[in-house]
């Protein structure tokens, strides 16, 4: 929660995705009717992620400037490697802007780039301190399962955080099977929340994209969903189909 604290995700916003992204604070997509609005975002302090890491017993005891932390007997200094990958254009850019904002806390990351094959690997085997990346999502209904589920982090599935105990695989089981969208959506919300509280992942954001389609295809529609545009599915409309279109 410290470390969400340092984040200017309205900076990230605006400075590298060019206003064109939306907030986002739990594992839902922003316009999904399922999202928790109730969750705020968390503010970009950091006044509140010092007194946290503070709490914590962080401190900066050598002069450094460096926060370290005796732990079993050793004093550990905050220093992590930062993994992202190489073929993102914008990765490197909220590394740096997120470095150097960690520094301003006493906390060190160290950048650690690499090709996506490696990344994902090193992801599946747990094999890192701290990635930065993304998942596609839309409006439509996703199981969380896949990412969160207990049983997805032990059989090295997606869940490379390694969230989850009985309880929060107690919510995803009544989010997939109730049938009662009532009770669908509250244990969806309950289940953001947790996220929230946990902080497994530190959300930031979901960027836009703009899309223009002729008005002459009468199935434009479909396309804000999908992540890439396939021409040969796009339908003609009627009247368009007696006249020569320029």
């Amino acid at each position: 929660r410290a470390l969400a604290h340092a984040i200017p995700v309205e900076e990230l916003i605006e400075v590298i995705y060019k206003g064109y992204a939306t907030r986002q604070v739990s594992n839902t997509n922003p316009f999904n009717y399922r999202y928790n609005k109730s969750l705020k975002p968390i503010e970009y302090s950091l006044e509140k992620a010092k007194k946290l890491l503070k709490e914590a017993g962080w401190r900066d005891s050598d002069g450094d400037h460096v926060l370290d932390k005796t732990i079993n007997g050793e004093k550990i200094d905050f220093k992590f490697k930062y993994s992202y990958m190489t073929n993102s254009p914008t990765a490197k850019e909220i590394f740096l802007t997120v470095k150097e904002n960690f520094k301003r806390i006493g906390v060190v990351s160290v950048g650690n780039p690499m090709e996506f094959a490696t990344f994902y690997n090193k992801a599946q085997k747990h094999e890192f301190e701290l990635m930065s990346g993304g998942w596609i999502s839309g409006s439509g209904y996703s199981d969380p399962d896949q990412l969160w589920g207990t049983e997805n982090w032990e059989n090295q599935g997606y869940n490379f955080s390694g969230f989850g105990d009985a309880s929060s695989d107690s919510l995803i089981r009544q989010i997939n099977i109730n049938i009662d969208e009532e009770k669908h959506l509250e244990a969806h919300q309950a289940f953001q929340k947790r996220l929230y509280d946990d902080q497994p992942y530190i959300f930031l954001l979901s960027p836009q994209k703009t899309l223009v389609i002729h008005k002459r295809f009468e199935n434009a529609a479909g396309y804000m969903e999908s992540p890439s545009i396939l021409i040969n599915t796009l339908k003609l409309k009627e009247e368009y189909k007696r006249k020569k279109i320029n």
